[in-house]
């Protein structure tokens, strides 16, 4: 789940790097594609698939929360018309990043960054 998170961070800074004329548009188009993701994991999550084990329930749930938090926070930035990495609406998100330098993961909040170390957290027991 942490790397749906980094991917997540990643790609919004880029639309924020890369587009720097056009960041609404592509905020918004960057949106209806993760909805589309967001309606396959909840038609794998209601599907009545008797191979799912509840392990993978579990799974699928987890990822259901963070892409349903990511729309939250892709419709904030949107209706805030953020326009640039700096903005105050998104420093005060938590975003997971990974230095392939480094070979760290690092969490991010305002403009501080805290080593996540590249330990296995694991899932939990069911």
């Amino acid at each position: 789940c942490t790397h749906i998170k980094m991917c997540f961070s990643f790609a919004v800074e880029k639309i924020f790097e890369v587009h720097q004329h056009n960041i609404q548009a592509e905020l918004r188009e960057y949106r209806e594609n993760q909805r589309e993701t967001f309606q396959v994991v909840v038609d794998a999550l209601t599907s009545t698939d008797k191979f799912q084990t509840q392990s993978e329930r579990f799974k699928l749930s987890s990822i259901l929360i963070i892409k349903a938090h990511n729309q939250d926070v892709l419709k904030q930035l949107i209706s805030e018309t953020v326009c640039n990495r700096h903005a105050f609406i998104w420093q005060t998100h938590l975003k997971f990043r990974f230095s392939p330098d480094s070979l760290n993961s690092t969490a991010s909040i305002g403009f501080h960054d805290y080593a996540m170390g590249n330990e296995y957290v694991g899932s939990s027991p069911l």
